[in-house]
C-alpha cells in the first residue's frame, strides 16, 4: 500500500530526458560548444556534414 501524497514513482530529471539529450550535453561541453547550432557549425566547418 501506497502512503498518501507520494508519487507511484519517483522520475528523476535524468529519466525524463530525451537520449540524445543526454548525449550531447557532454560532446557540447568537451568542443566548448553552447548549443546545437554552435555544433552543428562545428561539424560543417571539420568537414563532418554537408553544409
Amino acid at each position: 500500500m501506497r502512503g498518501d501524497g507520494l508519487p507511484a514513482r519517483a522520475v528523476t530529471e535524468r529519466e525524463e530526458e530525451n537520449p540524445c539529450s543526454s548525449a550531447r550535453r557532454p560532446l557540447l561541453h568537451k568542443l566548448g560548444r553552447r548549443d546545437r547550432l554552435e555544433l552543428t557549425r562545428y561539424a560543417a566547418g571539420a568537414g563532418l556534414i554537408d553544409p
